[in-house]
């Protein structure tokens, strides 16, 4: 078929033979048509694209090809628009006339649904150091370009969490991939104290990462314990290792496994207050001491210094009094 035409189809369409060219498969007198390919399928002319106004199946023996030379279909990327259900099976040969880059994303394949996968997907490999991932998502199929070689791994090296007031929340730590890769990667990791300690400020975490092909980044949870202590901000330590029992890693561990998280304390400084008023009775003969509540408005997480001192006002130092100086420390966590 010519390009931007349509080529009408009385009933279904059976290709054994080779169907090429831009423009689009209708069903004449209305209604839905089913293109069985059996044969070679073809969109557009070097490139272009091709729409099914209805069902697509590609049986055992059928072959779809598709020219890449650039991400716009039609332009420079061949690819098949299905409006109906793509039922995949066969080949897809890829014919590849580009410079990739990793990350690079190619749609070839639309449809409103999808059952199965191509059986065979010849081309994958664009030069030594890219290949192409395949990737089937709920409404097209893309390619997206990934090294050859394995993918780094890091992890990031600030993260940082409100510690909060309130019950227990997760906070994350991220894993991430320098490419999409075609491999399944398995990176392990743990938890360990730094100045924030577990129980107390943080459950101890470890376990194991997954990537399915196609993923860059995982998050690592780690629950936090909120409290309501002022305090300074507290760092614990999140570490990668390699997965043991013969399980492959798959990409490039990196040299610096260790992460920091921050646990942010957002608690105001508690207030320190004085009772206005005490009294005491003098005495006759001998010498009396007064003691004056001062107190915190809420338990604290730092040791709280405070320094004191007597003034004159209707008593007279010397003769009523002795002049007294001092620090009152509270001690982390106790009462106020």
């Amino acid at each position: 078929m010519g390009d931007a035409s349509t080529f009408t189809a009385t009933g279904g369409l059976q290709n054994n033979g080779t169907l090429q060219g831009s423009g689009t498969v209708a069903r004449g007198g209305g209604g839905t048509p089913t293109v069985t390919n059996a044969g070679t399928v073809r969109p557009g002319s070097s490139p272009g694209r091709l729409t099914v106004s209805g069902d697509y199946t590609q049986t055992a023996a059928g072959t779809l090809v598709t020219e890449v030379e650039g991400s716009s279909p039609g332009s420079s990327l061949d690819q098949l628009a299905v409006s109906g259900t793509a039922t995949l099976g066969g080949t897809l040969d890829i014919q590849n006339d580009f410079s990739p880059s990793p990350g690079d994303s190619f749609t070839i394949l639309t449809y409103g649904a999808r059952s199965g996968e191509f059986a065979t997907i010849n081309g994958l490999g664009i030069d030594p150091d890219h290949e192409h991932l395949p990737l089937y998502e709920a409404d097209r199929m893309r390619l997206v370009v990934t090294k050859s070689a394995f993918s780094d791994l890091s992890i990031e090296q600030s993260a940082q969490a409100t510690e909060g007031d309130s019950a227990t929340h997760d906070a994350e730590v991220a894993v991430s991939l320098s490419a999409p890769t075609r491999r399944t990667v398995n990176v392990d990791y743990a938890t360990s104290d730094g100045t924030a300690g577990q129980p107390g400020d943080y459950t101890a975490t470890s376990g194991r990462l997954t990537f399915a092909p196609g993923d860059e980044v995982k998050k690592i949870k780690v629950p936090v314990r909120a409290d309501v202590l002022d305090e300074g901000d507290e760092q614990l330590d999140v570490t990668l290792s390699e997965p043991g029992g013969g399980t492959p890693v798959n990409a490039t561990t990196p040299a610096d496994k260790t992460g920091t998280l921050t646990l942010v304390d957002d608690d105001p400084e508690p207030a320190v207050s004085i009772r206005d008023e005490v009294f005491v009775e003098e005495g006759d003969t001998a010498d009396v001491t007064a003691l004056v509540p001062v107190r915190l408005s809420a338990p604290s997480g730092r040791r709280v210094t405070v320094a004191y001192t007597t003034e004159a006002a209707s008593a007279t130092a010397g003769d009523d009094y002795e002049t007294t100086t001092g620090t009152l420390t509270f001690d982390p966590g106790l009462p106020p």
